[in-house]
């Protein structure tokens, strides 16, 4: 059986959206289209959750894995993330495909990052030549703004937390 793909041996980019980190690892080669993976939004989300499709995807050409702010090797500050921030970031990483590879790259996400990546194509990211979800969650008419829009031009999401669940959980008592 062949080893998994050892990611920390993929060359790595820091980028910035928002103001947040996001981490970026590239690897693969050749003229075919590039990948860009997206990894879900959970309590233990990484780019790893991504790296066994990479790995096959990167004997064709190249990979692009993003680990969204907050998650992974991103940094993680202090901060109540909203939907605006992680579609800013893959914005961000497919301008930063684009540029590199001289076209922009398939985007695949997976689960909830799929209406975050829906939003980075409608808010003016560069079109990719196709979008592949796997296991989409919160793609609803109420959730995704009518097309045109930047990501700074976009109306603010209604965010589905709670103010107060946030403040209890990051205020003095508790700390950080």
């Amino acid at each position: 059986m062949a080893e998994p793909l050892d990611l920390a041996s993929w060359p790595t980019v820091r980028g910035e959206a928002r103001g947040l980190g996001f981490v970026l690892r590239h690897g693969g080669a050749g003229e075919a289209v590039p990948w860009l993976l997206v990894h879900s939004i959970n309590a233990a989300a990484s780019a790893a959750e991504m790296a066994p499709l990479a790995e096959r995807l990167a004997t064709r050409g190249p990979v692009v894995l993003l680990e969204l702010p907050g998650f992974g090797d991103a940094d993680r500050p202090l901060h109540a993330y909203g939907i605006e921030d992680f579609v800013a970031a893959i914005s961000a990483a497919q301008t930063w495909c684009a540029d590199r590879f001289g076209q922009a790259p398939v985007l695949c996400a997976l689960s909830l990052s799929a209406e975050f990546a829906a939003r980075a194509v409608l808010w003016g990211a560069p079109t990719p030549p196709a979008v592949v979800w796997i296991a989409p969650t919160g793609l609803d008419s109420r959730s995704l703004p009518r097309a045109g829009l930047s990501v700074a031009e976009a109306p603010p999401v209604p965010h589905r937390g709670s103010d107060r669940v946030f403040a209890w959980l990051h205020g003095r008592p508790l700390g950080r």
